[in-house]
């Protein structure tokens, strides 16, 4: 079979996604509501354990929020706190007033100083602060429009979820197959408030932005675009990778790529290989790559606090099991 390149599988992606949603583009939105607010309905009677709803604070999850109460079924609202969601969240999660909030038992920055940086093949953040088991049925603001995996992933608005854990939760997703049009739409006409962050600075409501964790690096640039406008979070990080690497043991790892936390930071963020970052180590000085930083993000980063000639001489050499 011939492999797909990564330009034709977004597009078979899009069309799989418009051929899902044939069906469901030609429904007034005043259906959508009654057919998700029956659907929910459905739900609650269908149990005879408590329903959960996983809300997140973004404008999706406050969505469900309406239908929930508009439904008049009983649920549990959960938010699993990240310690790493943007600023006015929190206060936005208590304005629900039934909301319960979730504390994590490592924050964000404790897992990067356990367990090094988040990458898109490494999601600890995800597992050990999202995607945490809240009970075996469960309530998502997910919808199809939001990425192409999900487009993909999901083809009926309920779902087997698997966690880390081993357990298993039944997630309902009731504004699937909702268009981001529809979303804004139904924000307005309801007149449900959102997070802050949805609103320009006239008050036009932006249905494009997510509210997501600081520095995600799963959606391409938005990690970049976030230290950018918040770079105190970038020197944060850099000092949580810096006792990352100061207390992991050295060899048979990938710490030894990187000559200090900068390195690592930095390829993270802008180098899409490992050799890219060994080119540029052998063109460039000792400290090209806090200078990098420095200038990027116009923030002033203190001297290295883990470079690799120390770590070599002071840490195991027995490779981490």
């Amino acid at each position: 079979m011939q492999k797909l390149s990564e330009k034709n599988y977004r597009r078979a992606a899009d069309n799989c996604a418009s051929a899902a949603c044939a069906a469901d583009a030609s429904q007034t939105l005043d259906k959508k509501e009654t057919q998700a607010i029956d659907f929910l309905r459905a739900i609650a009677r269908s149990i005879s354990q408590p329903l959960y709803f996983a809300y997140s604070g973004g404008k999706d999850s406050d969505i469900i929020y309406h239908l929930a109460k508009k439904a008049k079924v009983p649920f549990v609202g959960v938010y699993n706190n990240t310690t790493i969601d943007r600023p006015g969240t929190i206060t936005h999660v208590k304005s629900k007033g039934d909301i319960e909030i979730i504390q994590p038992r490592r924050t964000f920055f404790q897992l990067i100083e356990h367990r090094g940086l988040p990458s898109t093949f490494q999601r600890i953040c995800c597992a050990k602060l999202k995607e945490l088991y809240i009970g075996q049925h469960v309530i998502t603001g997910v919808r199809a429009a939001e990425s192409t995996p999900r487009r993909l992933k999901y083809k009926e608005p309920t779902a087997c979820f698997v966690h880390k854990s081993g357990k298993t939760s039944q997630r309902y997703m009731p504004i699937l197959f909702w268009s981001d049009n529809e979303v804004e739409e139904y924000i307005a006409q309801e007149a449900i408030k959102c997070h802050p962050w949805y609103y320009e600075p006239d008050g036009t409501f932006c249905v494009k932005k997510r509210i997501g964790c600081l520095g995600c690096p799963m959606p391409e640039q938005r990690g970049i675009q976030d230290f950018v406008r918040y770079p105190k979070l970038l020197r944060r990080w850099c000092q949580a990778l810096a006792v990352y690497r100061n207390t992991r043991p050295v060899l048979g790892t990938t710490i030894t790529y990187y000559r200090d936390e900068y390195e690592n930071m930095y390829h993270n963020l802008f180098n899409k290989r490992i050799a890219e970052l060994i080119e540029q180590q052998q063109t460039n000085d000792r400290d090209f790559a806090r200078m990098k930083l420095q200038n990027y993000f116009n923030i002033e980063l203190p001297p290295p606090q883990s470079p690799l000639e120390n770590l070599i001489k002071t840490t195991p050499l027995k490779p981490a099991k």
